[in-house]
């Protein structure tokens, strides 16, 4: 997410503007009001996309079809916490929205933002960390992206024989100069900028000095041949995705993504610099319309998701379909797709969907499928999970996991559902990491180890155990689980 990275309404990616863009609530035909819940009518079916199952309890929150999954949380067995990067000493020590891959010699590669100072900063990197005992230890960052814009969530993905492909997005210059500069800034509501607003107003100050080139946002891609040592040249694709494509058997590159400022034009136009966009607003819910209707609104928040595809290796990509939404959902409330490849080829795409506006923090994930490499794909289902951007895993076992953040005030967390039939039912719940004392959370991403086992890294604030207190900021951290 940025909004993959830019907004603190869900303190988002990435994500991030993708979060922010709310729109009013869309009638959902077929639900009556009783309470403070909202059920089926007896007469009715569910709208297009909605399918409903066992164990749920209700809600009024229309995006889950009337329902969600009430599963009892499994706590693992085995559930060994570690830390991948954990900044102490410096005003920079903001990181979120992780990734994780393991290669074929057992290396495992994180990514993520780092080196902020807020969850909107253009002092912003993406890093990598390495690990070759199996997450117990991990390097210090070694930076894989770094402009002069807030570098977004990094994915990355092991393709084999050395090769890693790394799939990042970021808003364009112009939009943090205009629309995000106060909230950058920490004068969104008014009043003047502490000294670590004005530090990040001077970062920001010099863009206009800039070739505009250089400021030029969206999403990326690029490729290590050598395990991650050195990096081909970036290349832009018009969709973003926080953690990246997946490799089918045949090799294939698929990304699943939501449409992520695919033009550049507006950032080199004239007078892209000039400040006139600058939002002030006198609460959330301003801020929330404001931005819909700018350029972030425009450009990735009520755009469509593709697939997209590379055969060679994520050095060139091309779009095979669009994954059409029901109608009862509006492009305003999807974001961070996922997608992985089933046993009889068959994609399955996870996504995130939400109305911030109406019902803040409280999202879950939709799924579908495609048999035909992406091309086309199946009426969305609603999982009626609770938490969210979804990542998926293929276990050994057969088991598929899905991996969620959790924002509600109940539940803060990161958690993993399972499916033993491919994804059409999730039938247990595991906690991973309930620890957190804010919303400020999440982006697990899942990678099973040699012997089994389960790692998963997320962002959360660090709680130290010896004296009950939360470090001030987020950092990455994973845990070693077993189903």
């Amino acid at each position: 997410m940025k909004k993959l990275i830019a907004l603190m309404m869900a303190p988002a990616l990435l994500c991030a503007a993708l979060h922010s863009f709310a729109e009013e609530s869309a009638a959902y035909e077929g639900y009556t009001e009783k309470g403070n819940t909202a059920i089926m009518a007896e007469t009715e079916q569910p709208p297009e996309g909605c399918t409903m199952k066992q164990n749920f309890i209700p809600t009024d929150n229309p995006v889950f079809c009337g329902k969600k999954l009430n599963l009892e949380s499994i706590r693992p067995a085995v559930c060994e916490h570690n830390v991948v990067y954990r900044p102490t000493d410096t005003i920079f020590n903001y990181a979120a929205w992780p990734s994780v891959t393991r290669d074929e010699r057992g290396t495992l590669y994180a990514v993520s933002a780092a080196f902020a100072m807020e969850h909107i900063c253009p002092f912003t990197k993406v890093a990598m960390y390495i690990s070759k005992n199996e997450g117990k230890t991990w390097s210090p960052p070694i930076v894989v992206v770094d402009s002069y814009i807030s570098d977004g969530s990094g994915g990355i993905l092991a393709l084999g024989d050395g090769k890693l492909v790394l799939h990042w997005a970021y808003h364009p210059g112009d939009v943090l100069y205009n629309t995000y500069y106060n909230r950058i800034c920490g004068t969104l509501y008014g009043g003047k900028a502490n000294r670590y607003g004005k530090l990040r107003a001077a970062m920001m100050n010099i863009y206009p000095l800039l070739p505009p080139e250089k400021l030029v946002g969206g999403a990326f891609v690029k490729v290590s041949e050598d395990y991650g040592i050195t990096w081909s040249e970036p290349v832009r694709i018009p969709v973003a995705a926080p953690h990246g494509p997946t490799l089918c058997k045949d090799g294939t590159l698929i990304l699943l993504g939501k449409e992520y400022y695919a033009s550049t034009e507006k950032t080199l136009e004239p007078g892209a610099f000039d400040g006139s966009g600058r939002v002030h607003a006198a609460n959330w819910q301003e801020w929330i319309e404001k931005t819909e209707n700018a350029r972030p609104g425009e450009e990735c928040g009520a755009t469509p998701i593709y697939a997209y595809a590379s055969t060679d290796g994520g050095y060139t990509w091309e779009k095979r379909g669009l994954c059409e939404k029901p109608d009862f959902i509006k492009w305003t409330y999807t974001s961070e797709p996922h997608v992985v490849e089933l046993d009889d080829g068959t994609l399955l795409g996870a996504i995130r969907v939400e109305d911030e506006g109406a019902h803040e923090n409280d999202y879950t994930i939709y799924t579908t499928r495609s048999a035909d490499g992406g091309r086309t794909w199946s009426t969305w289902q609603c999982t009626h999970m609770s938490g969210a951007p979804a990542h998926l895993l293929k276990h050994s076992s057969g088991a598929l996991i899905c991996s969620v953040g959790r924002r509600l005030e109940h539940g803060f967390g990161e958690y993993a559902y399972v499916s033993f039939d491919q994804g059409e039912t999730w039938t247990k719940e595991y906690l991973i990491d309930d620890l957190s004392p804010n919303n400020d959370l999440g982006y697990p991403c899942s990678v099973e180890l040699g012997d089994g086992s389960i790692l998963t890294v997320y962002y959360q604030r660090y709680l130290d155990a010896g004296s009950g207190k939360y470090d001030d900021k987020p950092c990455i951290q994973c845990t070693r689980w077993v189903l």
